[in-house]
C-alpha cells in the first residue's frame, strides 16, 4: 500500500497476475490432457476443442471469481469472511442452483453442453457465449468497482472515473446478456404455451388427408427453401384447411389447381381458406412455397418441460440437446420439426392428441453440395442435378439427414443393410475386421429370431443406421412409444455410440475376453466380435436382452433405439375418432410381446417407480380422468401401458391367446400401410372370436 501506484493499478495488476499464474495453470493441465489423448488415442486428437474450452470455461470464470472475490473482500474487509462466503455460494450454485433456467447460475461452466461434435461443434454455441461472456463482464465490472471501493488514496482523478465508467458498461453489459440469456428460455416456454392453445382452439376442424407429397428441399445455409405439392381428397366437404408447420417458417406462395388461393399463418398453424369447400371424393393440389429457419423452441411441444430442461448427459460430459440441425455442413430434420406441412393440429393441452397418423406417398428431391451425402426414405435416383427419394410405400412420415457421411451396404435376402458414420469415424472398423464373411448370416439370424417374436416380417426394401451429432436428443411424448432416434427404415444413433454402453466395442471385447479367461474357455476372434456385435443389436435394437448394464446416459431410455416401430407404428394403425387410445394400446400390447424389461437401475434412484404410481392413480381414477390431467404427463405412458396389459388379457382371457395373436397378425398385414377403421376391427373381431371389444372399452376408458 506504501508504493506510489493508483488503486486501479494495484487492483488490475494483481489480477492480471493472479490471471497469469491461474491460466498457466490450466494450461498445464491441459497439455497433460492432450499428451493423454495423444498417447491413448480412443478419440481422434484435435487442437482446437482446448483452445476451446480454455477461452469458454477458464478464463471468464477466473475473471468472475477475481472480480467477486475483490468486491466482497472490499466490502466486508476481512479474508476469512470473504473465503468462507465465496465457498457458500460456490456451494449453491453448483448444489441447489445447478441447472435450473438453462443453467443461467452455473458460473463455472460446469452444467454448460461442451461436448463437440465432429459434425456441427458445439450444440448452441451462441448461447454458450453469452452466458460466459455475461459472467466475464459481470466480473470485470467488480474489479472496477472494487477500484473504487478500494480503502486507499486513489492518486489517480482519472483513473478513478474511468473506472466508474467501465464498471457501469461491464456490468450493464452482463446484466442485459444475462437478461438475453433468461428470456430465450422464457421465449420458448411462452411459444409452446401458445401453440398448445391454437391446437385446442383448431382441434374439432375436419382434417384433410393428404394422399401425396411431392417436396423440393433447397439447403441454404442456415436456411431451408422447399416447395410442397400436396395431393388432397377429402370424404367430406371441407371449407377451411389446417396445417401444422414450423412458426420459423415463411409462406411465400399459396396455390390450389394452379389458382393463388389466401392463407394466414397463426404460430405453427397455416390457415387455408378455399375460394369453394373441398367437394367430397374430388382431388385437389394443393402447392406451397416457404423458406426461413427451424425454431427448435416449437419441437415436441407435447413433451414435459421437466425432461426438456433436464441434462443429457454421458456420465460427467454435458451433451445438450438439439431436435433439429440446419447448418452450412450438416442437416437432420424429423417430422417433429415441422418442416414440411402436416395436415391437422397436433398435441394441445391435454395428453391425448386425437390427430391420428394417415399414410401418404412422399417423394423427395434434396438440392444439397456435392460435398454432402443427403439420406432420406427410400431408394435415390439423381434427377437434373438432385437427389430424389421415392419410398415404395405410403409412410406416416419421413425424414432428410444432409452431412459428410460414408455409407457401407451389404444386401441380405433382397433388403439393403446401409450404415452411415462421418467420413472420419472408424472405431468400430478394428473390433467388426473378422466379419466380412458372417455378416451376412448373422444379419439374416438375427432378423429371423426378431421376427420368431413379433410373428411379422419387416415391410421395407431397406434398413439404415445413421451416426447423427452428438447433442440430438429427441423428447418422450405422452402415448407415443417411440423417439424419434427411430424413423421408418432408419435408426438414428448418436455420434460414436457414445452414450450406449454396448456400442463400446474395444471394452466389451475385452470384457468378454478376460471373462472367458478367467473360465479357461476360449474362443476365436470371430465369435467374439459375433458376441459383442451380436449383443448390441439385441439390446439396443430389439429390446430383448433381459440383464441390464450400468447405463452411461440416463437421458436415454431403455428401448430408445427399438426398431419395433417398424413394425408396426410407421405401417399400421387403428383409426378411431371415438377411441383415439386404442391405436396406442395395441402398439403397447404387441411391443411388449417381443421386448422384455429386466432388472431397472431406477430403483436405486427412485422410491417410487412410474409403473406403481401409475398404479396407484388408476386406484383413485379412471385412464379418462387421469389422462385429461395435463400434471399426469409423466406417468401418461405408464398408465396407458398398465390399463394396455389389462385390456388385452381381458380379451386373451375371452378368446385365447393363440386365437388372439393369429387374428391381430393376420388384420394388421392385411391392413399395412392403411389407417384401419376401428368399427372393421371390431366387427372382425366379433365375427371371428365371438367377442365383442367395443363394450369392454367404455368401462376400460371410464
Amino acid at each position: 500500500y506504501m508504493r506510489s501506484m493508483s488503486n486501479a493499478d494495484y487492483i488490475l495488476g494483481k489480477s492480471l497476475g493472479l490471471l497469469q499464474v491461474f491460466l498457466g495453470l490450466n494450461m498445464l493441465m491441459l497439455v497433460v490432457a492432450a499428451v493423454i489423448n495423444i498417447v491413448f488415442p480412443d478419440v481422434p486428437f484435435q487442437f482446437m476443442p482446448y483452445i476451446d474450452y480454455l477461452l469458454l470455461i477458464s478464463l471468464p470464470t477466473l475473471i468472475y471469481f477475481f472480480g467477486l472475490s475483490f468486491f466482497i473482500m472490499s466490502v466486508i474487509g476481512n479474508q476469512a469472511v470473504t473465503f468462507i462466503l465465496l465457498l457458500g455460494y460456490f456451494a449453491v450454485s453448483l448444489i441447489a442452483l445447478n441447472f435450473k433456467v438453462n443453467a443461467v447460475f452455473d458460473s463455472v461452466a460446469f452444467f454448460l453442453p461442451f461436448a463437440r461434435s465432429d459434425f456441427v461443434g458445439f450444440g448452441d454455441l451462441s448461447a454458450i457465449l453469452m452466458q460466459r461472456l455475461a459472467y466475464a463482464a459481470i466480473g470485470l465490472g467488480l474489479v472496477f468497482i472494487s477500484v473504487l471501493l478500494f480503502k486507499r488514496l486513489p492518486q489517480s482523478k482519472a483513473m478513478q472515473a474511468v473506472s466508474r465508467i467501465l464498471s457501469v458498461i461491464f456490468i450493464g453489459l452482463g446484466v442485459a446478456l444475462f437478461a438475453k440469456y433468461v428470456a430465450d428460455v422464457r421465449s420458448g416456454e411462452k411459444l409452446r404455451a401458445e401453440m398448445k392453445a391454437l391446437n385446442d382452439t383448431y382441434a374439432d376442424l375436419p382434417v384433410v388427408p393428404v394422399s401425396e407429397y411431392d417436396l423440393t428441399f433447397e439447403h441454404c445455409g442456415e436456411d431451408i427453401d422447399v416447395t410442397a405439392a400436396l395431393l388432397l381428397r377429402s370424404d367430406e366437404p371441407i371449407s377451411e384447411l389446417v396445417f401444422t408447420l414450423n412458426p420459423g417458417l415463411q409462406v411465400a406462395d399459396i396455390k390450389m389447381n394452379g389458382e393463388p388461393v389466401q392463407g394466414r399463418r397463426e404460430k405453427h398453424l397455416l390457415i387455408i381458406k378455399p375460394a369453394a369447400p373441398l367437394a367430397p371424393g374430388v382431388e385437389v393440389e394443393l402447392t406451397l412455397h416457404y423458406a426461413g429457419r427451424i425454431d427448435e423452441q416449437a419441437c415436441y411441444i407435447a413433451a414435459s418441460e421437466e425432461e426438456r430442461n433436464g441434462l443429457n448427459r454421458v456420465m460427467l460430459y454435458k451433451l445438450g440437446k438439439k431436435y433439429a440441425y440446419v447448418s452450412d455442413d450438416y442437416v437432420l430434420l424429423t417430422k417433429e420439426a415441422g418442416w414440411y406441412p402436416v395436415p391437422g393440429v397436433t398435441h394441445g393441452t391435454g395428453l391425448i392428441n386425437v390427430n391420428q397418423r394417415q399414410f401418404s406417398h412422399y417423394t423427395l428431391r434434396v438440392a444439397a453440395p456435392d460435398h454432402l451425402t443427403a439420406i432420406s426414405q427410400g431408394e435415390e435416383e439423381q434427377e437434373n442435378g438432385m437427389v430424389v427419394f421415392r419410398p415404395q410405400k405410403p409412410l406416416p412420415q419421413i425424414s432428410l439427414v444432409i452431412g459428410p457421411y460414408r455409407k457401407r451396404s451389404i444386401t441380405v435376402d433382397s433388403i439393403s443393410y446401409n450404415l452411415f458414420t462421418h467420413k472420419k469415424h472408424r472405431y468400430f472398423e478394428e473390433y467388426t475386421n473378422t466379419l466380412a464373411d458372417t455378416l451376412e448370416s448373422l444379419i439374416r439370424e438375427l432378423k429371423n429370431d426378431y421376427e420368431v417374436q413379433t410373428q411379422m416380417d419387416y415391410p421395407f426394401r431397406s434398413f439404415s443406421i445413421i451416426e447423427t451429432p452428438i447433442h440430438f436428443a429427441p423428447l418422450s411424448r405422452p402415448l407415443v412409444w417411440r423417439k424419434d432416434y427411430v424413423q421408418p427404415m432408419q435408426v438414428l444413433l448418436p455420434e460414436n455410440g457414445a452414450p450406449l454402453a454396448t456400442a463400446d466395442f474395444k471394452h466389451n471385447v475385452k470384457r468378454m475376453l478376460d471373462r472367458l479367461q478367467d473360465r479357461n474357455q476360449s474362443m476365436s476372434e470371430t465369435e467374439v466380435q459375433v458376441q459383442v456385435l451380436r449383443h448390441f443389436v439385441e439390446y439396443e435394437f430389439f429390446g430383448m436382452t433381459l440383464i441390464r448394464r450400468f447405463r452411461r446416459n440416463w437421458s436415454i431410455e431403455e428401448g430408445s433405439f427399438s426398431i419395433f416401430p417398424n413394425y408396426y407404428h410407421f405401417c399400421n394403425s387403428i383409426k378411431s375418432a371415438e377411441t383415439p387410445l386404442l391405436d396406442a394400446a395395441l402398439e403397447a400390447y404387441l411391443k411388449g410381446k417381443v421386448e422384455y424389461s429386466g432388472f431397472s437401475f431406477m430403483r436405486f434412484r427412485q422410491a417410487i417407480t412410474d409403473e406403481e404410481k401409475a398404479c396407484l392413480k388408476l386406484r383413485e381414477q379412471s385412464l379418462n380422468e387421469v389422462l385429461s390431467d395435463p400434471q399426469n404427463i409423466g406417468i401418461a405412458n405408464s398408465l396407458l401401458k398398465a390399463k394396455s396389459d389389462y385390456l388385452f388379457r381381458l380379451v386373451e382371457s375371452k378368446t385365447g391367446v393363440k386365437s388372439l395373436e393369429q387374428f391381430l397378425i393376420k388384420a394388421l398385414l392385411a391392413n399395412r400401410f392403411t389407417a384401419m377403421p376401428a368399427d372393421r376391427f371390431f366387427n372382425d373381431l366379433e365375427t371371428q372370436l365371438h367377442f365383442s371389444m367395443k363394450k369392454e372399452l367404455k368401462n376400460w376408458l371410464y
